[in-house]
């Protein structure tokens, strides 16, 4: 209820327009906000809501009367423009008679690095002043990556029920998994129609594409991990969502 209210308030403050009678039944709209603040997330540190802050919501509403919606006095933007004095600022002394003068050298001593480093990558004298922000390398796109935890699918020779167990591990022990049996049917199926030059596939449990990760995992940290994802199966179907199960490789 409370993450719902603040992000409806805040797309209500930027508003290019707001009526004078939503405006004007804002005091007792913003004590109810600042209520719910308290009761669920109070804050239990330092001063917790006794800030300036805090209570500035009471005085909103003179605010956009004097001066119109916040849009008209936002100051984000320049907000921006102190990143580099706060970086060089917490390269100082913090003394109160030095500040300003060390702020001022470390502002200077970045700036004639950055310089410095694009004069070494070949910039010429001239061109500073058309920029003097350090052009990073793109980087290079990883390959899709198919891996994670690897299941494999078989049938017990003399019961002939079809089993899934995990990677072989020490003394060629390949432990059993509890999984849905239609799965395994159809794992051990798609074995026996597909001609490989391997005696059987793999079922893996992680994809990684564009830096996304994908999971078909049957206990990933202790539990089942499916994630689901929009396939586009072509003219035919088009694009359906489809829980992903694992990924045969």
């Amino acid at each position: 209820m409370l993450l719902e209210t603040l992000l409806q308030w805040i797309e209500w403050l930027n508003s290019t327009t707001m009526p004078m009678k939503d405006v004007l039944r804002c005091p007792r709209k913003h004590q109810y906000i600042m209520q719910l603040i308290k009761k669920i997330s109070l804050r239990e540190v330092g001063m917790g809501l006794k800030t300036t802050k805090f209570h500035c919501i009471l005085h909103m509403v003179e605010d956009v009367l004097a001066c119109g919606v916040p849009l008209e006095v936002d100051t984000s933007f320049n907000e921006m423009h102190h990143k580099p004095s706060k970086m060089a600022a917490a390269l100082t002394q913090k003394d109160k008679s030095k500040f300003e003068e060390q702020v001022n050298a470390r502002l200077e001593e970045v700036h004639l690095l950055a310089l410095a480093e694009q004069e070494m990558e070949g910039r010429f004298l001239a061109n500073y002043y058309d920029g003097h922000e350090y052009d990073k390398p793109v980087a290079k796109a990883k390959p899709n990556h198919t891996g994670g935890k690897v299941f494999f699918v078989s049938t017990h020779p003399q019961s002939g029920r079809n089993l899934m167990c995990n990677t072989v591990g020490i003394g060629g022990k390949c432990a059993k998994v509890r999984v849905e049996v239609d799965l395994i049917n159809f794992l051990v199926d798609l074995q026996d129609c597909v001609n490989l030059d391997i005696p059987r596939i793999a079922l893996k449990s992680l994809h990684k594409r564009n830096g996304q990760l994908f999971r078909g995992h049957t206990r990933f940290q202790g539990s089942v991990w499916r994630d689901w994802v929009v396939v586009d199966w072509g003219a035919g179907y088009g694009k359906i969502p489809n829980k992903i199960w694992g990924f045969v490789y």
